[in-house]
């Protein structure tokens, strides 16, 4: 396997591509609003939360800092949407993202159409067509992997473009590479990069995609989502489904994954 060194982690970043730095530690403000929700779609839930959901800074069972995020079992969301600055934030057409997200999980579900939900690039506006709610996430399909799954525009069914083991009580570092280009004068992107590694290890190199519309704004969701049980769980379940994530670092740079090396270290050649 071949590494590429990411000289940028040895380097003060001065270049003004790093749009986010989020340290274990500090306020949630710092990585973006926080958004709780109870079982039902719309039963939103005051931040920081209670005993039931929350997000909130603390330490992991270690001792380390992080930013901590919980959910009870019939809980559905516990999620931070990146953003910093006034209105929708700073994602636009016409650019290369990149994502470097550590993080330590308690435990997950899976399902086929994915269960307990990491991350999201996911669309302001749900019903503008082509309908493309979220154009890509990584989630569970099982209980210990974890799938990068797309969405084609005006297409329900999602796409399953990669799968790889995940395990749990352990820290890992996934990075994301993608861009936005969009021909002018088009609804949706078509001919989109995007790139996956977990933990250094090259997942997905994959393009022709559509990761941008022109008429609703796009943006990165972090946390645990999904993958809640009803009211009649019980026994078992219970803990199955009371999910615990502790987030130690995120950085969100305009540009390519070297921008956002201080948090996923080296990673195999793409």
């Amino acid at each position: 396997m071949k590494l590429f060194p990411l000289v940028f982690a040895f380097m003060p970043l001065a270049f003004g591509s790093l749009l986010i730095d989020y340290h274990g530690g500090d306020e949630v403000s710092s990585l973006g609003s926080c958004q709780l929700e109870a079982q039902n779609l719309g039963d939103h839930i005051g931040c920081p939360g209670n005993n039931n959901v929350f997000i909130k800074p603390s330490r992991d069972p270690t001792g380390c800092k992080a930013l901590h995020f919980h959910r009870d079992q019939n809980f559905r969301r516990a999620q931070v949407r990146a953003s910093l600055g006034p209105g929708d934030g700073f994602f636009g057409p016409n650019k290369k993202y990149s994502v470097g997200y550590e993080f330590m999980l308690s435990n997950a579900v899976g399902g086929p159409g994915g269960g307990l939900t990491l991350f999201q690039w996911k669309r302001k506006d749900k019903k503008v067509a082509p309908v493309d709610n979220i154009p890509f996430y990584l989630t569970f399909t099982s209980k210990t992997e974890l799938s990068l799954l797309y969405t084609v525009p005006g297409n329900p069914l999602r796409q399953t473009l990669a799968t790889i083991p995940l395990s749990m009580h352990k820290a890992h570092k996934i990075a994301l590479e993608f861009d936005t280009t969009i021909a002018p004068d088009a609804v949706v992107s078509g001919n989109n990069a995007l790139r996956f590694w977990l933990d250094g290890r090259l997942v997905l190199n994959k393009s022709g995609l559509s990761l941008w519309s022109s008429k609703t704004p796009t943006y990165p969701k972090f946390g645990i989502y999904r993958g809640e049980c009803d009211d009649h769980c019980a026994g078992d379940e219970v803990a199955e489904h009371t999910f615990d994530s502790w987030v130690y670092r995120v950085q969100i740079a305009e540009g390519d994954i070297a921008e956002v090396g201080e948090v996923v270290g080296d990673v195999e050649a793409a």
